[in-house]
């Protein structure tokens, strides 16, 4: 589903106004819900990717609820963003750099492995 389809033109508002049925409370797991159905209406494949981005938030966020220390609540949230930071970069620009890393190991005369395509 895109932003731009008409099932997204159906989704959307069904989301909202559900949002403001719904108590307080369970808003976050409608919310939840909502995303991950959004994405793989999109493309199932990535599911795992969702799984795991939201565990690491999930952990973290219980992580620095339990800190007082400034110093720990910092380390907690730059492991937490360095995680999901890498998970972006290497879905976004991994077909960038694959090409360009082979071309440098071609070029040293070290063999890299297999060319590796991510599902668009």
């Amino acid at each position: 589903m895109k932003f731009n389809s008409i099932e997204f033109l159906v989704f959307f508002p069904f989301v909202a106004t559900a949002f403001f049925l719904i108590p307080h409370r369970w808003r976050w797991t409608l919310l939840l819900g909502a995303s991950y159905f959004f994405y793989v209406s999109w493309n199932p494949k990535y599911v795992v990717v969702l799984l795991v981005m939201t565990v690491i938030g999930y952990v973290s966020g219980r992580a620095l609820e339990q800190q007082t220390r400034p110093t720990t609540r910092r380390f907690i949230l730059s492991l937490s963003l360095l995680a999901s930071l890498r998970i972006l970069f290497f879905f976004k620009y991994f077909d960038l750099s694959n090409p360009a890393l082979h071309a440098v190991f071609d070029q040293v005369g070290i063999g890299y492995g297999v060319y590796l395509v991510l599902p668009q």
